[in-house]
């Protein structure tokens, strides 16, 4: 019998997967190498953290000078976000190196073509808009953040989404 099978190009790489890809790599990248920094530089010391709580005090003094006293919580939670990310420091940005490592790793697959690494990029995303959550308690979290961080993930997922056909 006669094979008729006539060979097929292989689809090439969609731009928009590659211009995803490689922002994502810039983003990982330097994410990797602050996290790295901040691993080596280390937590900050007792007395500078006691600078950071004299101004943070002074900054919630000049709010409610000013009659802004509604700002006056959230810099509390910045100042109980602070303290214990400093008590959590190596675990938090080791865990931070390895979620970005994750997120980078997903891209590289999705760049060669694998639906697999849109898998891993959606765990990524969830896992970097609620690292946070395993070191600070959740009240002094402010909602915002998170919800920030939530939709700059909706965003990727779907920006990386659209080249899913492309993907095996």
């Amino acid at each position: 019998m006669i094979d008729f099978d006539i060979p097929q190009e292989e689809q090439k790489r969609p731009v928009f997967l590659l211009v995803l890809c490689i922002l994502t790599f810039i983003n990982t990248g330097f994410s990797f190498l602050t996290g790295i920094f901040q691993l080596i530089s280390g937590p900050i010391s007792s007395e500078k953290l006691l600078d950071a709580k004299v101004e943070f005090a002074q900054q919630a003094s000049q709010l409610k000078e000013v009659g802004m006293e509604s700002f006056v919580g959230l810099i509390e939670k910045i100042e109980k976000i602070t303290e214990a990310s400093n008590k959590h420091h190596y675990l938090l940005y080791l865990t931070s190196i390895i979620i970005v490592l994750l997120g980078a790793y997903g891209a590289f697959l999705m760049l060669k073509g694998k639906k697999l690494g849109f898998h891993i990029y959606i765990i990524y995303c969830l896992l970097a808009a609620f690292q946070l959550y395993l070191f600070v308690s959740a009240q002094y979290i402010p909602t915002f953040l998170t919800i920030t961080g939530l939709l700059f993930s909706i965003l990727w997922i779907f920006l990386y989404s659209r080249n899913l056909k492309w993907m095996k």
